[in-house]
């Protein structure tokens, strides 16, 4: 989709309004591609920082300017398979017990682990040069106290002992323990199918098992004890297009879906996080156990956006393909992740190098 709307943008036919990466803002901003909401924020009294909070907004505003919408808040936690914890003796009373630190959740994962009934301990949410291995990988870094950039935003600063540690943590846990679902092995929807015990996701899950895989009984943990609990706080943004063609009509809707009503509606139904600080407390967000623990964790002090720059897609793809080396046992943990900075900081380079 980024590339369909950077070829769009070149060619001056962007669609009136899309549905954007938190990250893709600053991108489409350095193009001079986004229009500023700004006044139609202030026509329409909207208050977005009382509706929204300054954290939710800092992937939709730059320079002092508003260039989109919060429409989604996009999180990812500890899921559990419940009958797979009880059969294992993780319960108390009649409670089932996620594991609650990094080391409850690998000797867990061992013990679950069955490879004659083809049943996994873990599952890593993804193996590939994509968003999806990187940010995973990210969250458990933040969890062992890796910052992943420096505050200027200059300089890549995830290869230090804790983040060696943290890939090589998840590395282990493919090959060494070999309690993880490793990659290329053939196994159809094992989380929906009850063959893994442990994994991480999205809270867009929630729904969506439900609705799908009405047999899987799962639950939503606080994200495992390292040095913290982090959760990195994602998400995806509404914007106009300067080229729209209808950029009243684009506004009337990203209006719409702004509102209360609507964020409640689309994002209970979606599986995501409320964006409008007035939904947080209302259900099923405060009533449902699966969505109180999600909004647990992110209320809590140690939630934190991720730190955001221009060209973050390709940095993310490059990270992720290294990062799959090591996860696949092609390099170490070590080697795979100082290329991986020492190839991001080329890019950020260029990145810094237009900045001034």
């Amino acid at each position: 989709m980024n590339s369909k709307l950077l070829a769009a943008m070149a060619a001056g036919t962007p669609p009136d309004i899309a549905r954007i990466k938190d990250y893709w803002t600053s991108d489409y901003v350095s193009r001079d591609s986004l229009l500023p909401l700004d006044p139609y924020v202030k026509a329409d009294k909207i208050d977005l920082v009382a509706k929204h909070g300054t954290a939710r907004l800092f992937s939709c505003q730059q320079d002092g300017k508003t260039y989109a919408l919060p429409f989604t808040t996009v999180s990812l936690h500890q899921y559990f398979n419940a009958d797979l914890l009880r059969e294992y003796g993780y319960v108390k009373g009649t409670t089932v017990t996620p594991p609650d630190t990094w080391q409850e959740r690998r000797e867990m994962a061992v013990r679950m682990t069955d490879r004659a009934r083809d049943r996994w301990g873990s599952a890593h949410r993804s193996y590939g040069a994509s968003q999806s291995t990187t940010t995973d990988y990210m969250q458990f870094a933040m969890q062992n106290g890796v910052e992943w950039m420096n505050a200027d935003r200059s300089k890549f600063t995830f290869n230090t002992p804790e983040g060696i540690e943290t890939l090589q943590y998840l590395q282990d846990m493919v090959w060494k323990d070999q309690s993880t679902i490793p990659p290329d092995y053939k196994i159809d929807k094992p989380k929906e199918t009850g063959k893994v015990a442990l994994w991480t996701e999205g809270a867009w899950q929630i729904p969506a098992y439900r609705s799908g895989f009405p047999d899987l009984k799962f639950g939503v943990a606080l994200n495992p004890q390292k040095k913290t609990r982090t959760l990195m706080v994602q998400g995806n943004n509404l914007a106009i297009f300067k080229d729209s063609k209808q950029r009243d009509l684009a506004w009337t809707a990203a209006r719409h879906m702004n509102k209360v009503e609507s964020d409640l509606l689309w994002n209970s139904a979606g599986g995501y996080p409320p964006v409008a600080l007035a939904n947080k407390d209302k259900p099923p967000f405060s009533t449902d156990p699966d969505w109180m623990t999600v909004m647990t964790q992110l209320g809590r002090p140690d939630s934190k956006p991720y730190p955001i720059v221009t060209n973050y897609q390709e940095m993310m793809n490059q990270f992720g393909e290294e990062a799959t080396f090591a996860l696949s046992n092609k390099k170490t943990a070590k080697d795979a992740l100082a290329d991986a900075q020492r190839r991001l900081q080329v890019l950020l380079d260029v990145e810094n190098a237009k900045r001034k």
